[in-house]
């Protein structure tokens, strides 16, 4: 909840009235407002907390780990060896079953799919990742609770 962490960020659209390629206050269109960043909250912009509050009682997810491994020298100077890896991992973000969500007031329910991330990796192959947004007005409203 620390506001002094970075500088908050509200971007407005402007318009060059002078050609300068600066935005000078007279220019700035303060009624078509199009994002903020770094906490800073456009529904309460003189607060003194962030509006990029995480949940108190966020966990970090649990990693259980096994390994199992023999090795056998079958002859002088040859040898086996198996060896076998269980892993689970529990408590992920985003797991329906966990009632905690990173952000107050906000449930998985508040998040449409973006846009997909695609491209190509150096090894040529490519890759395309679904992204999920969080519905700004209730990111605004989680950080304006009292908890």
């Amino acid at each position: 909840m620390n506001p002094s962490s970075s500088a908050g960020v509200a971007v407005y659209r402007w318009n060059d009235a002078n050609g300068d390629h600066l935005a000078a206050a007279d220019e700035v269109l303060r009624n078509q407002f199009v994002a903020a960043a770094n906490g800073f909250n456009p529904a309460n912009p003189t607060a003194v907390t962030s509006a990029n509050r995480i949940d108190p009682d966020l966990t970090a997810p649990v990693t259980q780990s096994l390994v199992f491994g023999v090795d056998r020298e079958v002859m002088p100077n040859f040898a086996v060896q198996a060896n076998y890896t269980y892993t689970r991992t529990t408590n992920l973000l985003g797991n329906a079953s966990w009632s905690v969500t990173p952000r107050i007031g906000v449930s998985l329910a508040d998040y449409s799919p973006g846009p997909t991330l695609t491209g190509t990796l150096p090894d040529g192959s490519t890759y395309s990742v679904p992204t999920y947004i969080a519905n700004q007005a209730m990111v605004t409203a989680g950080a304006t609770a009292s908890n």
